[in-house]
């Protein structure tokens, strides 16, 4: 009787949902991001973007001092490439200006006018999220059959996704 009963048993078709009424259904097929996330390099912390080598010899005894050339927040567009002797300040969430490879944070930074002091080396990297860290771009981020729970949802939202399909 089992074994008719589930020869007879057919799956429900799947079908395409906001992102928000997906959560607790199963994924109908693999989902690959749409874009990169973050989608350009970002500042992790609220500092000022610099180039590594103009720092790497900074200290409490012996300061590099920088003019500050304006500031970035998260989302804003900034045209402004980083220039030598110079640094940006950032915003953390903010894009990382052209020609900068490191953000010094806040801590580290004392500010005088239109300048700043940096009393820390900055290495190449650091406190940079890079394009890409969360989620590639063509990266499978769920496969057909899982469950789609609240957290995935950000996932996917990150990837690009508004519409998913989905069966239960």
């Amino acid at each position: 009787a089992l074994s008719m009963t589930l020869g007879k048993i057919k799956a429900l078709p799947s079908e395409e949902v906001d992102l928000v009424d997906s959560v607790d259904r199963m994924a109908a097929s693999d989902i690959y991001a749409l874009v990169n996330s973050p989608g350009m390099d970002i500042s992790s912390k609220d500092g000022y973007a610099v180039l590594s080598s103009e720092v790497a010899d900074a200290g409490c005894d012996a300061p590099v001092r920088l003019r500050v050339l304006g500031s970035i927040g998260a989302g804003c567009e900034n045209c402004v490439p980083l220039e030598q002797g110079t640094a940006i300040r950032v915003l953390t969430g903010a894009g990382i200006p052209a020609g900068a490879d490191s953000v010094v944070p806040d801590e580290v930074v004392t500010c005088e006018d239109n300048y700043v002091l940096i009393n820390e080396a900055a290495e190449t990297g650091r406190n940079i999220l890079p394009r890409g860290m969360d989620v590639m771009q063509g990266e499978c981020i769920l496969r057909a059959g899982e469950q789609i729970t609240p957290g995935m949802t950000g996932l996917l939202a990150a990837a690009g996704h508004s519409i998913v399909p989905v069966s239960y």
